[in-house]
Formats: structure tokens, sequence, C-alpha cells
């Protein structure tokens, strides 16, 4: 089975990492809220800042975050930024 990263552990995130774990995947959760992540602990969850991550440990990473909207427009500008900087990448691949 696979070993999921879900970045971004809110509804959305918690609810992925989940399901993904009654199919046998391994699951880490990730978030920049600390209170998220003692919540997540005290449920039995594995549960990291981004820093604390081993990347050599991830096969897949999901990325579950808010995608705010401007005049109509889903905002992902934020989301790329943090990925460039985090992945070492010059440009972003279409998102």
């Amino acid at each position: 089975m696979s070993r999921i990263l879900i970045v971004g552990a809110g509804v959305v995130g918690r609810a992925t990492g989940k399901g993904f774990a009654k199919k046998g995947h391994d699951i880490v959760y990730v978030d920049v809220v600390p209170t998220t992540l003692e919540k997540l602990r005290a449920e039995g969850l594995t549960a990291l800042s981004m820093p604390d991550v081993d990347w050599s440990w991830v096969d897949v990473a999901m990325i579950c975050v808010p995608t705010p909207t401007v005049d109509d427009r889903i905002v992902l500008e934020h989301i790329a930024a943090r990925l460039r900087v985090h992945f070492r990448l010059e440009r972003m691949p279409i998102l």
C-alpha cells in the first residue's frame, strides 16, 4: 500500500486521510495549526508540522487546503508559491 501525506488536516484533509486509511494506506497528516496537530495525535493519528516531514517516506502527497476566490476566480498562487519554496522549483507545473 501507499504512504500518503495529507497536507491540510481540516474537514476535507481528515476525511481524505481516513478514507485512504480504511483502504489500508499509511497516512501522515501535516498542518500549520498546533491545536489541529494535537487533536489528531489525541485520536491516535500521525500528525506533523511541515519541517518534521521525512520526504523519503512519502509516496503520494495530497494538498487539502482552502482555495479562496477573488472576482469569481480560484486563487492558487499561495499554494504554488509554497510548493516552489518547499520543493525548490524555479516554476510550478500547472495546477
